[in-house]
Parts: structure tokens; sequence; C-alpha cells
């Protein structure tokens, strides 16, 4: 199987109102780190960006790219002259949380070994993005990496809700059909 692109993360990360909007080039240079570094036999089942160790708005490590896979969380910066990259065991991720706030919204991974902030400034991006790495996490905890089988009224309702953010203009068409075709396992 083809190893997924940056192009894909970041377009993945676009579409489901996972990403804000800053430098389409940088942000996917920050994916192009996640991509190179992916294992063959690893998934990735989620991607987003924000503000890495948001304290403030002039105190954080500007934007990152993130992906939980099958495996492993990852966090990925490329700089000027340099990159950060880390991973988190799955295992090792103790609780999530978001903070919506009055203008920066914050999604805080508590870690075995640290803690640390992602800022969003859209508050359904933050929803978007707690929603995912918690959809994600149960994959993953439900086996190997393969989505637990989901009963027909239970995609019937996740299905109405799509349609009433579609309607709502929420999300967009492309949003509402990629999230329909997950939904679906299609």
């Amino acid at each position: 199987m083809p190893r997924v692109t940056a192009q894909q993360l970041y377009d993945y990360a676009k579409s489901h109102g996972l990403c804000r909007e800053v430098s389409q080039n940088w942000t996917i240079k920050h994916f192009q780190l996640i991509s190179d570094a992916l294992a063959p036999d690893e998934r990735v089942l989620t991607a987003f960006c924000g503000l890495h160790n948001y304290k403030s708005a002039s105190q954080h490590d500007s934007t990152f790219a993130y992906a939980v896979t099958n495996k492993r969380f990852i966090l990925a910066q490329k700089k000027l002259i340099g990159s950060v990259f880390q991973t988190i065991s799955l295992q090792n991720v103790n609780d999530i949380t978001m903070n919506k706030k009055l203008l920066v919204h914050t999604l805080t991974i508590d870690t075995i070994k640290e803690t640390f902030n992602i800022a969003v400034n859209d508050p359904q991006m933050l929803q978007n993005i707690y929603n995912e790495v918690h959809r994600a996490l149960e994959i993953v905890k439900n086996g190997a990496g393969q989505p637990a089988q989901q009963s027909t009224g239970s995609m019937t309702a996740q299905l109405v809700e799509l349609k009433k953010l579609l309607d709502a203009g929420i999300i967009t068409q492309k949003g509402f059909d990629a999230k329909k075709r997950q939904i679906l396992g299609i």
C-alpha cells in the first residue's frame, strides 16, 4: 500500500475542519515530516494542526502538524533550519481535554511524561479535533487500528447529524461527502 503523502494529510485536515489556515506550504512541510516517518504497516487515523505548547498569544511554539496512527501520536514542525519531531505511544496518553475560551481554544494532551496544549482559534475546529482524536484512540483500543463495527442505527444517526451540519453551512459539501464515506466505510 502506498505511503500517505503530506498533501493527502493536509487535504484530510482541511476538508475535515481540523487545520487552521496559516501557510499551506509550511503546513505541508510539517506534514511531510510525518509522512516520511510512517512505517510500512502504520495507518494514519486522523491528522490536524494547531499552535503547539500554547500558553498565550506570544508564548507558543508556532504551528505543528499532528497525526494519530494505529501505533502512536506524532507531532512535527519543519523549521527554517532543522525540525522538531516527537512521538508518543498511545498507551502513554492519560487524558485529552478541551477548553473553549473567548478567542483561543485549547486541546490539552496529558501524557505520562508531559502535558501540552494545542491551540486553535475556532471552537468548532477544537470540537472536530477533540472528536477525531477520541475516535482514533477508540479505533486503536478496539483492536489493531481497525474501526469498530457500527450499528445501522448509529450510522443513520451520524448521517442525519452530518446532514444538519451541511444544511446549516457549518461544513462544506466536500467535507460532508468525505465524512459520509468515512461513516459508511467506503
